[in-house]
Formats: structure tokens, C-alpha cells, sequence
């Protein structure tokens, strides 16, 4: 059964030129067991909204449960932010040579010009530093299984007799199978006769089930009688012990 198409999960990271990918994973719930299809990623900041482009980003659905959002940085970006800082301790060692400007004259020391570009290119590569934040969307679903039920209702019952019994069981999908199962049971009761004797109980009919002291369960397939003058009749019992599938 689908639900509504919604934001299943979120996910943020902060990188840059200190490391070459980020691999998040989304998950739908907390507990993990939330189901999803047709997941797609929404960028709400992406990693290149700085200065400069430094990655790319891309995601996967994983199975029906989660999906990896994976963030890629360019080479060139660590690459480049270790050339300019060689660059600016190279220039440091630099003599200070300088330009002499016409009338007056300024001094422009060449040295701190390499410096100056070098720093300007490590400025940009930290202000490129890329903090991304996303969202999955989906169709959340579960199963829904498919119940059936049969009533069974015995006629010429007294409203003092009913005995309301409801039996469910998850394996069995047709009556049909319900009907097998109730073979069965019956078949395996009728392996196991047993015959009781106790006094004279008129409440007592066929296809009644007694319950033991010990917890054993019989029904009662027959009665009989037993009178002799001047002795309390006893009821003579033929039944089944009582068994499950």
C-alpha cells in the first residue's frame, strides 16, 4: 500500500579541498524499516554553491530501505590548494627586488607580488569550502496482506449455550486449507481413544470437550450408562483425546 509522495530523509556535509568525497546514507525511518520507492535526491544547498565548482554529487537508491548520496571532490582542488601554499613559502625566500615608480616613486616589492597571488589563490579554495544539504524524496510503502474469515454457527442453539470461539491463523489463505488442517486434527484425535467413567451428569453430550485435572482434553464422541439398584449410576465416556496439527 503506497502513501503519499514525500520528503523520506535528509542528510548535510561540510567539505572541500581537505578531503576528496563525502558517501552519506539516508535512511527512511529511524528504525530502518520504512520501505520506499522511486527515491529521488533533492539538492537544497549544493557542495558548489561557493566561489568556486569544487565536486560533484550523485545518489543511489541502496535497496527499499535507504539510499547513499555520494559527494565527489575535483583532484585539482587539493592539487592546486598545495601548489599556491608551495607557491607563497617559495616567494618568501624571494629577495625583495623593487619596482621604482616615476616621479615621486613607490617601491613595489616583487616578492610579496608572488605572495600576494598566491594567497589570493588560497583565499578562493577556502572560500570554495562546500557546505551541502540534501533531501530524498519518495513513495513510502508497506504490505498489506489479505484477510478472510468464515463463521461457523451451529442452529437450535439456547442464547445460554453459545460459546463464541475465534481461531486466526497467519499460514492458512483459503477454507479450503482451513478444511485440510481440520481433517488433520481430526485424524490424529481418532489415534488416540480413551474411555472415562465418573458419576451421572445429565449436562453432558456428545461432541463435548472435557478438561482433566492434568490439563489433557477430551471430547466426547459417546455416553453410556451403568445403573444397578441401589448405586449411583456412573456415566461411561468414549471420546478422543483432544490434539493440534
Amino acid at each position: 500500500m503506497d502513501g503519499p509522495y514525500q520528503c523520506l530523509g535528509t542528510a548535510q556535509v561540510t567539505t572541500g579541498f581537505f578531503s576528496l568525497g563525502e558517501e552519506l546514507d539516508a535512511w527512511w525511518s529511524e528504525d530502518h524499516k520504512q520501505r520506499a520507492d522511486g527515491t529521488s535526491l533533492k539538492v537544497v544547498k549544493s557542495v558548489n554553491s561557493g566561489v568556486l565548482p569544487v565536486g560533484e554529487e550523485s545518489y543511489e537508491e541502496v535497496d527499499e530501505f535507504h539510499g547513499r548520496i555520494t559527494v565527489t571532490i575535483h583532484v585539482w582542488v587539493p592539487i592546486l590548494a598545495t601548489a599556491m601554499l608551495a607557491e607563497y613559502l617559495a616567494a618568501a625566500f624571494i629577495p625583495d627586488d623593487v619596482v621604482v615608480g616615476i616621479g615621486t616613486g613607490f617601491t613595489i616589492p616583487v616578492g610579496r607580488v608572488i605572495q600576494a597571488q598566491a594567497m589570493i589563490g588560497i583565499l578562493l579554495i577556502m572560500m570554495s569550502i562546500g557546505s551541502a544539504q540534501y533531501e530524498v524524496w519518495g513513495t513510502p510503502y508497506d504490505y498489506a496482506y489479505l484477510e478472510k474469515q468464515s463463521v461457523a454457527i451451529e442452529d437450535g442453539l439456547e442464547y445460554w449455550q453459545e460459546n463464541e470461539k475465534e481461531i486466526k491463523n497467519d499460514f492458512t489463505a483459503t477454507l479450503s486449507a482451513w478444511s485440510w488442517v481440520t481433517e488433520l486434527i481430526w485424524e490424529k484425535t481418532q489415534n488416540a481413544p480413551r474411555r472415562l467413567a465418573l458419576e451421572d451428569d445429565p449436562s453432558l453430550e456428545p461432541g463435548d470437550i472435557l478438561v482433566l485435572p492434568d490439563g489433557r482434553r477430551i471430547v466426547i464422541m459417546a455416553l453410556s450408562k451403568k445403573i444397578k439398584r441401589g448405586e449411583v449410576p456412573v456415566l461411561v465416556i468414549d471420546g478422543c483425546k483432544v490434539v493440534a496439527a
